[in-house]
């Protein structure tokens, strides 16, 4: 059966004439006041954007009136609400009052898409990515292993060879450069393993940056105070 329907055509035009296409139209429609309070409850109907032009708002009674929690006849407030991304293009035109009376047709309908309050939100679920599959524990402590395989034989090698100290600075400043050039190398792959471990590589690389800096000129202060003991030696 054809439901009760409110219907409003219109068409927005600016200050010269031109049509306009405002972000958003919504008729209003505010009850009567409730137990003798002022003001009532405000329900808004979306316009939709028709052929040439026209807005078209089509507010069905039955979904007013369930809306209204039980209030039905009465003079109800209209009002026109423009929307527009600029402020100064935003308006409120007040179209006057509306006396609706019920009549027998006004049985209860499913609520949809023509009339919207304020209300809760549905509950949103989030959908997270399964995990990727890991590698076997034996093969990440193996290639650990393989990894780390260059650096024992580094300091297997270094040690059968014998350290010779005669070349280690005595001055402070080229003390503190050689320690910190040494420093840096162990902040460097210490900041490897805590990036396998734990961290990303955007953290990772701002921290990289300065190490290297640091590294960088502790070690060419290094270089130089090497190749003037050679020199001298």
């Amino acid at each position: 059966p054809t439901r009760p329907a409110l219907t409003l055509s219109f068409s927005v035009t600016c200050a010269q004439g031109k049509p306009f296409m405002p972000h958003q139209v919504m008729l209003r429609l505010t009850s009567p006041g409730l137990e003798g309070k002022d003001g009532g409850t405000q329900v808004l109907f979306p316009a939709t954007l028709q052929a040439q032009g026209l807005y078209s708002v089509k507010a069905l009674l039955p979904a007013l009136f369930q809306l209204l929690k039980g209030v039905t006849e009465g003079k109800y407030s209209a009002s026109l609400l423009i929307g527009d991304r600029l402020i100064s293009n935003s308006k409120v035109y007040e179209l006057g009052f509306l006396g609706i009376i019920p009549g027998e047709d006004m049985g209860p309908i499913p609520l949809g898409a023509e009339a919207k309050t304020a209300g809760p939100l549905p509950e949103i679920h989030h959908q997270f990515k399964a995990a990727e599959p890991k590698p076997l524990q034996w093969l990440s402590i193996a290639f650990t292993g393989l990894s780390l395989a260059p650096l024992f034989v580094l300091i297997v090698g270094l040690w059968q060879l014998g350290i010779d100290t005669r070349a280690f600075p005595k001055e402070l400043l080229s003390i503190s450069a050689n320690l910190g050039m040494h420093a840096g190398f162990t902040a460097i792959m210490s900041l490897y393993v805590i990036y396998w471990w734990k961290w990303n590589l955007m953290r990772t690389l701002p921290l990289l940056g300065i190490l290297c800096l640091f590294t960088y000129f502790s070690g060419l202060k290094t270089l130089r105070d090497l190749g003037t003991n050679v020199k001298t030696m």
